[in-house]
Formats: C-alpha cells, structure tokens, sequence
C-alpha cells in the first residue's frame, strides 16, 4: 500500500503545479505575528455564535487560525488537545473510543464532556459497544479556517451537548473576489506522506465555490512481534465541494459537502497482566473483616466477597514493559484489519437581515458514517501453533508449556445518521440591548452488528475452549448480534444582553429541552464445550431487550462584564451543565442493570482580559469552581465469564458528587520586531467530594484500599469510600508555550523559526489512583522560509523523543485464566519525527 501512495501523491503533486503555473496568492502558511507597528493581531471568534474579538468575548476561549493550524500541523482532535491547555485526550483499543477530558471532567462512561462542532452544526456522537465519542470525533481536519476551543459548560449556547466545553471547527468559505487556491505536501519519517489541495471559484458576483481535497498515508511507528508486520498507521483519502450564494448584504447561503474514506490500523499497546510472558499483576489480599462477607439484596440469594485480587501491576503505567504482541487474525493470520470509516458530511447555513439590526439564522446538518471495526481485543496475542484439546486438534495461541489461553476478539459493523435543523433569530448587535431565540432538533440513529467473541468461561477438558477453527470457517468472528440506540432532542432557548451602563454588561440565557433514547440491546454468545466435526459450535442466548429513557432539563447562565477601557475587561458568570440520563450498552449483562440518571455540573467563574503595552502585551486569566452532582461513574461489578468474557462488568453508576477548582492563565506578547510568544496555563484540583457505593468486585474493593459493610434499606452491601481522590485523567498542571521568530531574509522572502513546548503533570488512570501517567513534555521545531506564493519548513515532532506513556486503557484479563483479574493495555506513544512541509498559493 505505502509504494503506490507515495506514488499516487507524487503524481498529484506533479499535476497540479502544472496546472498552476500563474496565479494569485492566497492568505496562509505562517504563525500567529505581530502586526505593523508591533501590535497583537486581532482575533475574531464566533464562540458565542456572533463575531467578535477575541478580547471581547467573556469566555474562556483558544483560537486556531488558518495560518497556526498550517504551521504546527493541526490534522485532527488530538493535535488540538495537544496545543491546548486543561484538555487531555484518552484512547481506547478501538478508533471509535476517544475519551476527550476539559477542565478535569472525565469521559470514562456516557456521553463525552467536550461537544464537538463542524461550521456550529453538532456532529457529537458517542459509541455503543466500547466507551469513547464514536469515529466522528477523530475525523480528519481539511481547508479550516479557524478552530476555537471554548472551555466550561456551553449547554444554553451550544444545545444538547458543550457539558464542559465544546471544539468548533470553521470551514474556509467561499468568496467572489477571485480565484485562489493552494497546494500544499508533507512527507516525513516512518513513510508518513500528505497532499492537500484547495480551489476558490468565482461563477458570478452573487454565487462562488470552493473545492477541497486530501489525502494522507503513514505506515505507523511500531512492529507487532506476533506477526511482524507494521502497526499503527492509516490511510485517509477526501474531498469537499462549498457553494456560496450572496445576492446582498443581507442575505447569504452556504452550502456544503464532504466525503472522506478513512483506514486506521490496530493500535500499537503494551499489555500489563498475568500472561506468563509478561507477569506484571499483583495479588492483592482483601482485609479480614471483608473478605467471605455475604452481600447483596436482603432475602435473595448472596454474593460472597471473595479474598483475593488479582491486578495489573499497580504504579507508574509503563514501567518495566516490554514489547507490542497483538493477536492475528484467524482468519487471515495477518494483523487485524483495524478501522475503516466512510463519512459523509453536509450542511446548509443561511443568514437573512429582516432588519437593521434583526437577523435570522439557520443551521442544517446532515451526517451518514459507516464503518468497520475488526481487532484484537485482550490487548495480547502469540504465534499459532498447533495444539489438542479434547481430541480436537486446531491452532491456537499457547503459552511455552502451558495450554491454550483465553482471547477476545472485537467485531462491529456500525452504521450513523445524524440530522438537525436549528432557527435562531435575534438582534446581537444593538447597543443597550441584544436578544435572540431559537431551537435546535436533533437526532441520531445508530445500528450495529456485533460479532465479537471470547472463550473466557467456556471450557473444555478443563481448559478453555479453542475456537479458532471456528472462527476460520466464520471469516474470523462470531455470529452478529444486532444493537442499537436512537436519540431524538428537542430544545428551545432565548438569550439576553442589557448595558446598565456604557461599561457594564448584564447577561441571562437558558435552554429548555427534552432528550429521549431508545435503545436494542444484544444478545450473548455461547460456545459449546462439546466440539461437532472438528469445531465447537456457537449460539446466541437470552433475547433482543428493548428500552427508552428520556430527560427534560433546563440549562441556564447568566453573567456580568465590566469593562474598565478598551483594553481592560472584567467579567464573571455561573452556568449549569446537564448531561441526560441514559442507559449503557458497553459490557451489561442485564438492560435492567444499564441505566443511569442525569449529571449535573454547576459552574462559577471569574475572570479577565487585558491588552498592555499598547497592545504588544495579552494578559487573561479566569478562576472557577465546578460542582458536580450525580456524576456518572463506571463501576466494576463481578459476574460469570459464560455472561461476559472478561469476568466483570462495567455499570454507569450515579455517585455522589465531585468539586474541580481551577485557573486558567494566557500570555501572548511581543519580544522584539519579529518575536512573538504565548503562553497558557491551566491549574487543576478535581477531586471526589461524595462517593460512597456498594460493590461486590474484589478487584474495587482491593484498589480502594477495603470498604465498609453496612445496611441501607433492602441492601446490604460493602461501600466503597473514594472521597478525595483526585478525578481520573486530568492533570494538576499544563501548560503549553510557543516562540516564534520572523525575519526579512531576501527580497521577499521570510525566514521562519518556530518552537513549541507541551508539559503536564500526573495524571491518574483509574479513581482510585492506583495506576498514574508520568510527568509528560514535548518540544515540537520548525525552520523555513516564506512568502505570499511558497512556504518551505522543515519540522522535528518529539525532539526528546519521549515515549512515557499517556493513554492506557483497563479491561478483564483473558490472559490469566482461571484466576482473571484486571489487566491493562497501554498505548504506545509517538516516536520523533522529522519532515518537511511544502505549500504552493495561486
């Protein structure tokens, strides 16, 4: 596949420069600078869906221009987490898991915190069969205009999602002017290569065009010593057609639409278990007065709590681990095909002046993503060899001396449709007072065929069942199982702005709205322990569940601005967050155990925004508190492996609460002509301030550090106490920098030196902070040179070449049958890169 990309992208390359021999010079290529006269840029943000400066905005925003995204490279959401302070971004084993973090609020289960945003039209899903916010979320970025990261809950501004914040992605439009353009490549180490492509057209004074294309290719950083094949990389091939229609200065509709084909292979991980190769777990003794307690509903039968644990080994994630062993495909017995995505995105925007001052809105949005997901799924795999178990001889995956072990595989067909319509209409731009009201529907169908299989609790002459001769004659998986969910959301909100005076500002908004889900839950999938012709047959058990929750809420904020002169603003607000309740398809043996209740979030914040120095100098800064009410928790709860092949189950709880208090500060200067820098910084404290829930799970229990039996009401139950534990996955600090230096060289042409700088402190996995993130900094280089036409950079990611691991993910361990236990994958991190960057403006 590398050979013939590389050599499609050549061709490409080649075509359109002589294509494009003359032309004109389109805006873009270079980092944020200083204007003449040595003065800040200004920025101009739609974050609360109008345009200001940056500097106005009583927000706390992060804003990407073109020119910044094309420089540092900005290609999907994790390159923004990267860029900014206070998020961090947690992978899955699949692509559909992405777990994005802002301001300390986890996504460990339920919907994410962050909402995510194309041209303001919500495009934020979230998976069934694994956590995460679903493929959408790791969408590909072309032909951007503007991304802004705005941080704290967004529910009145922003519709059923922006729990914690949201990311806004703004298309590049079209314009009439003339014609424009640009092509732009990168190739790097690790056979990592790019082509990029856009074209304005004018048709008329009134109507425009503009096309767009990419297309992207890397071959990954790692080998998996199972099949010694290279792993971790993609393919991703798209383009984007936008129509302009402006017949006047108060009318104007832009349309768009795109379509992308994305392949990602499996993900490169370490496993941390009892595999005897590996022997990284811990056994852990629960204490006495715990361990054989009989727990449960008073008058049914008991759970007795066991006395032992079993846990991957516990402390800093990563250390003392060794190499990536992935399983093969049984039926190919190459690596696991991974992901594979095909998006469709389309849109409509119109604006319609009725007024002086009075304007309508509309947001309509359609999304259709189908994708395939095929992979290893117990973070671990061997060679095949040939192995006999109960007279029946096939391959399997077999210890040295040993016997056949557990294995899962994962196997979803994933269909998504999204459509929302949303009508606003207002006056946002009179003085003394501003207003607007509109509503949002929105809805999602999502279908999948589930063929995941496992053969933990399955056994056969006292060994677990080897099905991989099965699994051959299946193409490689199991039976599918048909799930799914559908949501459909209703909301009405209405804002309004009044100036007490001609300095301060009084605010008030709020969103009504109803949110309903229904949901097909699976069926399970039994093996036979007695093998027919050779194989042991399966067997869907139990039947299709059918349920429905729905949650009506309101969402409100108000605030205050003072602004003391042009350059100094004061402001402060309180805001509610509202995550619905909902039901989890993810690991439940029983619909009846799924659901969860509604999530609150209570947000106080204070802050500022200053311009010094006749504006060479940008000083903000802001300060919260969030308190959190019924948060969704995942909590591990033991069951039979013939009921779930990791032997436990992952339930979304309700605890009681949580508290993050933090800051947020940004500098952004000018040094010297030429010199510019920027700074953020974001100061965590999230911890547990009301957590206090029965459970039977020794491996809970043990990594609490013990628990509590008691009676409440029918339950006798042994409560586990987490209070003032810090939130999993945030840190207490981060921060990210930047240096930047521009310099007349010839004629022309600019020289460009570039640095970027990331750190964050500590991060905990799990919430009982037993397994922790190193302390993590990347520096990122870039050296070029410049003009309107042509920009040349050489860059160096991971100049440290720092592997620490960041992401890790929990699950059962498969690996160490019969005790089981907790094991872990962790995710390689990215290795140094070096590469050039080519952009050619016409």
């Amino acid at each position: 596949m590398k050979k013939y990309a590389i050599m499609r992208a050549a061709s490409v390359i080649a075509l359109a420069h002589a294509y494009m021999g003359t032309a004109f010079a389109e805006d873009g290529g270079s980092a944020p600078r200083a204007e003449e006269g040595g003065q800040l840029t200004e920025i101009t943000v739609t974050a609360r869906r109008r345009e200001e400066t940056l500097q106005s905005v009583p927000l706390t925003v992060q804003a990407f221009g073109a020119d910044a995204i094309e420089n540092k490279g900005i290609r999907d959401m994790a390159d923004v987490v990267k860029q900014t302070p206070g998020i961090f971004m947690d992978k899955g084993f699949v692509q559909q898991d992405v777990r994005p973090n802002i301001r300390g609020l986890p996504a460990t289960r339920g919907r994410p915190p962050v909402g995510i945003l194309l041209d303001g039209i919500d495009i934020s899903s979230e998976s069934i069969a694994s956590a995460g916010g679903g493929n959408l979320a790791n969408m590909k970025l072309v032909d951007l205009e503007r991304i802004e990261v705005v941080k704290g809950p967004q529910s009145a501004l922003y519709g059923r999602v922006a729990f914690g914040g949201a990311i806004n992605y703004i298309s590049k439009e079209p314009t009439s002017d003339r014609v424009e353009g640009y092509v732009s490549g990168e190739v790097a180490t690790y056979s990592q290569a790019e082509l990029r492509g856009a074209i304005n057209l004018p048709a008329t004074d009134t109507l425009s065009f503009r096309f767009n294309g990419a297309y992207s290719y890397f071959d990954g950083f790692y080998d998996n010593d199972v099949t010694g094949k290279r792993i971790g990389g993609y393919e991703s091939k798209g383009g984007a057609v936008a129509a302009k229609f402006q017949p006047s200065s108060d009318v104007k509709l832009v349309a768009r639409a795109s379509y992308s084909d994305d392949t990602y292979e499996v993900r490169p991980q370490y496993y941390i278990g009892g595999a005897p190769e590996v022997n990284m777990r811990e056994a852990i003794a629960l204490p006495s007065d715990v361990a054989g307690q009989q727990v449960g509903i008073i008058g049914a039968p008991q759970t007795t709590i066991g006395s032992t644990a079993y846990v991957a080994q516990r402390g800093k994630i990563g250390k003392g681990i060794g190499r990536v062993m992935l399983s093969a495909d049984p039926a190919t017995g190459e690596d696991f095909p991974g992901t594979h995505v095909k998006t469709f995105l389309s849109s409509l925007r119109g604006e319609f002046a009725v007024s002086d001052n009075i304007t309508v809105s509309t947001w309509t949005g359609f999304t259709r993503s189908r994708s395939r997901q095929r992979q290893d799924a117990d973070f671990f795999g061997r060679p095949l060899t040939s192995y006999t178990q109960a007279g029946v001889t096939q391959l399997a995956e077999v210890p040295e001396g040993g016997i056949a072990t557990g294995f899962f595989f994962f196997d979803a067909a994933t269909l998504t449709k999204q459509f929302s319509q949303e009508v606003r209409i207002g006056d946002q731009t009179s003085s003394g007072f501003r207003w607007a009201v509109g509503g949002l529907y929105w809805w999602e169908d999502v279908k999948q065929k589930l063929g995941s299989i496992s053969n933990a609790g399955f056994s056969a002459g006292g060994q677990p069942v080897n099905i991989y001769s099965n699994l051959a004659l299946l193409g490689g998986y199991g039976p599918a199982q048909d799930q799914g969910r559908t949501t459909e959301h209703y909301s009405a909100y209405a804002l309004a702005e009044y100036d007490l005076t001609d300095q301060l500002t009084v605010s008030a908004e709020g969103r009504y709205g109803k949110e309903k889900y229904d949901y097909l839950f699976a069926r399970s999938i039994a093996i036979s322990t007695t093998a027919v012709n050779g194989v042991y047959p399966f067997a869907l058990t139990g039947s299709v569940f059918e349920a429905s929750t729905s949650t009506n809420y309101f969402a409100p904020k108000v605030g205050l601005t003072y602004k003391v002169n042009p350059d100094l603003m004061f402001y402060g607000s309180f805001s509610r967050g509202i995550k619905p309740a909902g039901m989890s398809q993810v690991q439940t043996p029983n619909p009846d155990d799924a659901a969860f209740g509604t999530e609150k979030l209570n947000n106080y914040e204070i802050g500022f925004k200053s311009s010094l120095f006749n504006r060479r100098l940008r000083f903000n800064a802001s300060i919260f508190r969030m308190d959190y009410k019924d948060k969704q928790e995942s909590t591990l709860v033991p069951v039979d492996f013939s009921v779930n092949p990791q032997g436990n189950v992952s339930l979304v709880q309700n605890v009681g609460g949580a508290r993050i208090d933090g800051a947020e500060v940004e500098l952004a200067g000018v040094i010297a002509p030429g010199l510019t820098f920027s700074v953020g910084y974001t100061y965590l404290d999230a911890r547990y301030t009301d957590y206090d829930l029965p459970s039977t799970s020794p491996i809970t229990i043990a990594l609490a550090g013990g628990c509590t039996i008691r009676t409440e009401g029918n339950l006798k139950g042994c409560f586990v106490n987490l209070d003032g534990k810090r939130l999993e996955a945030s840190a207490r600090h981060s921060a990210v920098g930047s240096l930047n230096y521009r310099a007349p060289l010839t004629g022309d042409l600019d020289l460009l030196l570039e640095s970027d700088i990331q750190y964050r402190s500590r991060r905990y996995q799990d919430n009982t902070n037993s397994y922790w993130y190193a302390p993590y900094a990347n520096v990122d280089l870039r050296a070029g040179v410049e003009n309107d036409r042509y920009s040349v950079i050489f860059f160096v990611t991971n100049l440290f070449d720092n592997r620490s691991i960041q992401s890790a993910q929990s699950g059962g361990d498969t690996q160490a049958l019969p005790s089981g236990g907790l094991s872990m994958a962790a995710f390689a991190a990215d290795k140094r890169q070096f590469g050039l960057r080519g952009r050619f403006n016409f």
